[in-house]
C-alpha cells in the first residue's frame, strides 16, 4: 500500500474526504427528496448508517484541518 508522510499531501487527502462527506449528504438528500427526508421514522437501518457514518468522521476531519490536534508531525525516515 502506498502512503505519504508529507503533511501537504495528507492534509489535501483529508480535505478531499471532508468535501466528499458533504457531497454524500447532498446526494442522499436529493435522492430522498423532501418527503423521504421528513419520513425518518420509516428509514431502514442501512439508510441511517449512510447518514451517521460520515457524521462521525466529519468532525474529526474538520478538527484536523483546523489544527485542533496540533501541528503535523513527520516521522523520521530510517536510513541504513
Amino acid at each position: 500500500m502506498r502512503h505519504s508522510t508529507q503533511p501537504d499531501i495528507v492534509r489535501g487527502y483529508v480535505a478531499c474526504t471532508l468535501l466528499t462527506d458533504i457531497m454524500w449528504w447532498a446526494s442522499l438528500a436529493y435522492c430522498l427528496g423532501e418527503k423521504g427526508l421528513n419520513d425518518r421514522q420509516n428509514w431502514p437501518t442501512a439508510l441511517w448508517g449512510q447518514w451517521i457514518g460520515p457524521a462521525c468522521t466529519f468532525p474529526i476531519k474538520a478538527a484536523y484541518l483546523t489544527g485542533l490536534f496540533g501541528k503535523d508531525r513527520v516521522p523520521a525516515i530510517k536510513t541504513e
